[in-house]
């Protein structure tokens, strides 16, 4: 998994000889110094039951929450999580968390990609379906990317106000070489699937969506 997919961080560059025209790009690609939304906002904080069940079996007295930041602890180069937290029990509970902060072993990281899984098979689009598209592109970009960030955004709390509509759109429009206007559809493309299944009308309903929401 490459961390650039995983949100948003603020990266530090780091240079040769103390130069900052020489950016030393080997050691760049890991370096992440922080990143926000661990939790999604809160969405990821209740999972499905059959996902929950996984983590809390494996875990019981770990708080779902303690997974995401254990997680991000497991990457190289990230030093600073940030959070955001409304109640005081998120506060003991992540100072819980952080105070001895451990990476996940290679068996909790399993666990945690099970769970992941059942999270993602519980929006409209299936994982398995998802992956059908896997190597495709659609207007210029990873056409599971749509479907993914779609999918997802259909089991957030509040769909319309995910952040991650934003992106796809962007990238779209910018392949396309135009400004993004609502009312401006983008130029007409068929995507087919390696069996030769014409993909377009499930990229399209997402396309439309996003474009709909996107702010």
């Amino acid at each position: 998994m490459k961390i650039g997919t995983l949100g948003f961080g603020m990266m530090r560059l780091p240079v040769k000889n103390n130069n900052f025209e020489n950016i030393d790009y080997e050691k760049l690609n890991p370096m992440v110094d922080a990143f926000m939304e661990p939790v999604k906002g809160g969405a990821l904080v209740k999972l499905p039951r059959e996902a929950e069940k996984i983590l809390k079996d494996k875990l019981p007295d770990a708080s779902i929450v303690s997974w995401a930041f254990r997680f991000l602890a497991s990457l190289d180069g990230v030093i600073t999580t940030l959070s955001g937290m409304s109640e005081l029990n998120q506060v003991q509970d992540n100072i819980k968390t952080m105070q001895d902060v451990k990476p996940l072993s290679g068996e909790e990281m399993k666990t945690l990609e099970k769970a992941i899984r059942i999270y993602r098979d519980s929006a409209p689009i299936p994982t398995g379906t998802i992956e059908k598209y896997k190597g495709l592109t659609y207007h210029g970009i990873s056409a599971t990317a749509i479907l993914e960030t779609y999918s997802i955004c259909q089991i957030q709390p509040n769909p319309a106000f995910a952040d991650d509509i934003n992106y796809p759109v962007n990238a779209m429009a910018e392949k396309a070489h135009m400004d993004f206007i609502r009312e401006e559809p983008f130029p007409e493309e068929k995507v087919f699937l390696p069996d030769g299944t014409d993909g377009t009308p499930l990229l399209k309903k997402a396309e439309d969506w996003l474009r709909e929401h996107h702010f």
